[in-house]
């Protein structure tokens, strides 16, 4: 049973169902949120200065990179002028080594004369005192030297690789210990003066192979090798001044001391054919003609003298005493031996030298290109950006000036 108020469907008459209404928000949108919606000219604009962006970016890196080579041929250089400096400091070692070992067999050190720890002086006074002096007079050039090296050694810090950084040290470390080395070799034989002094010489040398490190450049690396290799014979024939010099004051060789000279012969044989293997043409040009024809009369001087060394021991006092074509006698021989190398060790320095002053060259000369190419970056990427945003200027007042056109022309 239903009632008139009520409707069939169970609801009464005067409700009537509402609909949920849908509720959408209009948000008024930005002109510049869309891109399309943006005018020519701005959308011009904005396309250019994102290219613009990006160039400045490419040629930021570039230029970057050009000043990181050009602060790490810097360094380069910084090794290269440190290297010709220590090839001073191991060629003034060099001439305080051969003049000890001769101050220390004119004492009378590698004699048969000593006895019960007395050292008998095997010269006269006056001619010890000489070879005191020309001691002393070397180790005041090597001073000299070994102070100029150890500034320069001393200001390779961290910005370098390890190997130049540990070398530097470690002859920074040996300069500091010269007055021991020197009180060191003036009481033993002049072999043992020879090898103490040679193992400081090769710690130079090692430093003098860092000079191209981290450079990646085959020129430096070849004067270097160059450098090392005429470093390194001249070094063996500085040896043999010293250890032959020695045996001459003393009349014999001390033990070993003749099997190190053949070694040392040997040593600059093969590192002189290293010098020929990495050597410009200019370069062993230069040694050829002023090397070779004082080397080869130093050659034909040790012959002679090593024959009348190994001569019995009975006839050694007639080979030194009778003239020969070498003019040998016991006053004159080791002297006349000392000048001949002397000479030939000094061409040698120069020609060394020379090396090493390409290696300077060389550095700064890919330090002055890095820079120039630093520089041509920057002025051409700074250039690039001037003339785009030139052209941006000129595009954006041609394409406002059609908008206006169009305004008018549609008005």
């Amino acid at each position: 049973m239903t009632s008139s108020d009520v409707p069939a469907a169970g609801r009464p008459a005067d409700r009537i169902a509402i609909r949920p209404l849908a509720v959408r928000l209009h948000v008024r949108r930005h002109p510049t949120a869309s891109l399309g919606r943006w005018p020519a000219t701005r959308r011009l604009v904005a396309v250019i200065v994102v290219a613009v962006l990006v160039g400045a970016a490419a040629g930021g890196l570039r230029v970057a990179s050009a000043v990181s080579a050009a602060a790490g041929y810097a360094r380069t250089t910084q090794l290269a002028v440190l290297g010709q400096q220590v090839t001073v400091l191991a060629f003034a070692l060099e001439n305080e080594r051969d003049a000890t070992a001769a101050f220390v067999a004119a004492s009378g050190y590698d004699s048969q004369l000593s006895a019960g720890g007395i050292t008998s002086r095997i010269v006269a006074a006056p001619v010890l005192l000489a070879y005191q002096a020309q001691m002393k007079h070397a180790e005041a050039a090597t001073d000299a030297a070994a102070s100029r090296a150890a500034g320069l050694a001393a200001r390779i810090g961290g910005a370098f690789p390890a190997g130049p950084q540990s070398k530097a040290a470690q002859v920074v470390a040996d300069i500091r210990d010269i007055p021991g080395l020197r009180s060191g070799s003036v009481t033993g034989t002049s072999l043992s003066a020879v090898q103490n002094y040679s193992a400081v010489i090769a710690d130079v040398f090692a430093l003098d192979d860092q000079i191209s490190a981290g450079s990646g450049d085959s020129a430096l690396g070849a004067d270097v090798s160059t450098l090392g290799a005429l470093s390194r014979a001249q070094d063996q024939a500085s040896q043999q001044r010293a250890i032959l010099t020695a045996a001459l004051l003393s009349r014999q060789f001390a033990p070993g001391a003749q099997q190190a000279l053949a070694t040392a012969q040997a040593l600059e044989s093969a590192d002189l054919l290293t010098f020929q293997e990495s050597a410009t043409t200019a370069q062993e040009n230069a040694f050829v003609n002023v090397v070779n024809g004082s080397q080869a009369a130093a050659s034909g001087l040790m012959t002679g003298f090593v024959a009348g060394l190994d001569g019995p021991a009975s006839s050694r006092g007639a080979l030194l005493s009778r003239a020969t074509p070498v003019q040998m006698n016991p006053a004159s021989t080791p002297n006349t031996w000392y000048t001949a190398m002397s000479s030939t060790l000094d061409r040698m320095q120069g020609v060394g030298l020379r090396v090493a002053a390409a290696a300077v060259a060389r550095g700064e000369a890919l330090h002055a290109g890095a820079l120039r190419s630093a520089e041509l970056s920057a002025a051409v990427t700074v250039g690039a950006a001037i003339v785009v945003l030139l052209l941006t200027l000129f595009a954006a007042r041609s394409a406002s000036g059609d908008e206006a056109s169009r305004g008018r022309a549609g008005a």
